[in-house]
């Protein structure tokens, strides 16, 4: 089950892989696996202010449509501007990485052909449909509300990732020291997290969850990506 960090840590595996050294292909591969999940703050508003929020995440920042016109972009700029359409081409790339691990290994669905399913009242894709979890010690949220905890593992292995490319590359910043702080407050909120979600419902789970992440995590892992290009894109 692929939380943003996974998708991160994937990504930075894959265009490491692809191509070693080549900055703005793997900062952008990198940025578009993440890029996707932007669409929780939304959802996240609209959840506290009382509002469920269906129809928000995974629908336009997973849409086939918005990929598709990314690297329509890359292709009109490739001709003048080879920069900007390597790291768009990389971007459309990780995004499309990013939908393909959420449809194999994520319990829910996404819609790919968002706005058309809605206006055309076609069902998400969801390969997990036929999954029903059992309940854990009487609460039915439980396996849910573990699932989601890997959350903070998840950037913890990514931010982690990230301060120890730094200090192989021997980048001495306030942005490493800072990331390893998050990184360390990932690992200490996990087993919090494990004891919440076995007696907590999931509205509960997901606000102690979600939240650092929205307000912290991502975004950590967002600008790190970006000022750690260097040592990121490596060989």
């Amino acid at each position: 089950m692929p939380q943003n960090g996974f998708h991160s840590l994937i990504g930075a595996a894959v265009a490491r892989r692809i191509w070693p050294g080549r900055r703005l292909w793997v900062l952008g591969f990198v940025v578009g696996s993440m890029i996707p999940d932007v669409d929780v703050l939304p959802l996240a508003i609209m959840r506290l202010s009382g509002y469920w929020g269906p129809g928000v995440h995974r629908t336009l920042t997973h849409s086939v449509f918005l990929i598709g016109g990314i690297l329509a972009a890359a292709g009109v700029a490739w001709p003048r501007w080879r920069g900007t359409a390597s790291f768009l081409t990389a971007f459309g790339l990780g995004m499309i990485g990013h939908v393909a691990l959420d449809l194999l290994l994520w319990f829910a669905g996404v819609d790919l052909v968002w706005p058309l399913s809605e206006r055309r009242g076609w069902a998400e894709v969801n390969l997990w449909r036929w999954v029903r979890l059992p309940a854990v010690a009487g609460n039915p949220d439980a396996i849910g509300n573990e699932l989601a905890a890997l959350e903070a593992v998840a950037y913890g292995l990514y931010l982690g990732y990230l301060r120890g490319r730094a200090r192989e590359a021997g980048t001495r910043r306030r942005l490493v020291r800072f990331i390893g702080v998050v990184a360390a407050a990932c690992w200490v909120l996990f087993p919090c997290y494990v004891v919440t979600g076995l007696v907590w419902s999931e509205w509960k789970q997901n606000v102690i969850v979600y939240g650092p992440s929205i307000v912290l995590f991502f975004p950590t892992s967002f600008v790190g990506t970006i000022g750690l290009r260097r040592e990121l894109a490596a060989r």
